[in-house]
């Protein structure tokens, strides 16, 4: 990972000639439109290429599939003015969006998740992103033989050794936590008394789970049902969060809690708690190798697991 950082770095200080000089170069010009994904962008771009640029971007998307397996190729950099990471981020989230609302399936690379798999009609492309502070660069190849390519050799490798907890199959990057985690279904449980051994308690059902979106706003949802006794409690939390690496903090803006008992609300309350902040990673299930996100709240001695569906 730090020789792939390292390339790119090459390429952002060629980068920074300036966008009126870039234009002027007749093998650097400003798109809003991508010929092997068919996808058109929100904002424009700079499409370069350059053949030093176009090789270097080949040889990084080849330290992932494999030297020879890239033919045709696109190079974008996308102008970062307010020189913010979390920018780029959210611009290079958007495109993901987009790409999977057109119909093309992403799968991630388990090795290193800034190489995604797409997908579509039967044509198959490798991309890999990198949010700068001034710029968001975007790389996209096509395979010339997906055959020769395992993309499930690290998720059976996973899956073959439960326990390993290898830090290169983490990832905190604030990318990465984007979209949904977790579900309000739980299963069910039932309660005893330990002296008389009646059932006091069944059909108990807890969820919960976060959504982080691209504008650094979050919500956070729990919900627990029982049908004897029959109550139900939904706890909606929103506001924004800032990560700096492993680290999340959340600031809430509202709580909503409410509470119901035989179908009739007896509690509507809003709050707004103190902001928190935790330690988080995302990583595959060491059963499943589903991407989750696990997050360890202060004070806590455990991590709460909340998987992709």
């Amino acid at each position: 990972m730090r020789t792939l950082i390292n390339i790119s770095i090459v390429i952002f200080l060629f980068y920074q000639m300036g966008s009126m000089g870039l234009i002027a170069q007749k093998s650097v010009v400003p798109t809003r439109y991508s010929e092997l994904t068919d996808l058109a962008f929100s904002t424009e771009v700079l499409k370069d290429e350059r053949s030093f640029f176009v090789d270097v971007a080949k040889t990084t998307l080849e330290l992932e599939s494999g030297i020879g397996t890239i033919s045709e190729l696109e190079v974008f950099s996308w102008q970062n003015k307010t020189k913010q990471k979390s920018d780029a981020e959210a611009w290079l989230f958007c495109v993901i969006q987009n790409l999977d609302s057109s119909g093309w399936k992403l799968q991630t690379s388990v090795r290193d998740h800034s190489y995604l798999y797409l997908s579509k009609d039967g044509q198959n492309l490798l991309m890999y992103i990198f949010p700068g502070k001034k710029e968001a660069s975007l790389y996209i190849g096509k395979i010339k033989d997906l055959s020769v390519i395992n993309l499930n050799t690290m998720e059976k490798e996973v899956k073959n050794n439960p326990q390993q907890n290898d830090a290169s199959l983490a990832s905190s990057s604030s990318l990465d936590i984007l979209g949904s985690w977790g579900n309000l279904t739980g299963s069910k449980i039932n309660y005893y008394d330990d002296a008389t051994g009646n059932m006091i308690g069944s059909g108990l059902s807890k969820g919960g789970g976060y959504e982080f979106k691209a504008d650094g706003s979050y919500s956070q949802s729990f919900l627990a049902t029982s049908s004897r006794p029959t109550y139900k409690i939904s706890i909606y939390t929103i506001g924004t969060y800032t990560i700096s690496g492993n680290s999340i903090t959340l600031t809430p803006t509202d709580r909503h809690y409410r509470k119901w008992e035989y179908g009739q609300l007896v509690t509507d309350e809003h709050s707004k708690p103190a902001a928190e902040t935790h330690q988080w990673v995302i990583r595959p299930n060491q059963y499943t190798a589903k991407a989750c996100l696990y997050i360890m709240i202060i004070g806590e001695q455990s991590e709460r697991e909340y998987c992709k569906e």
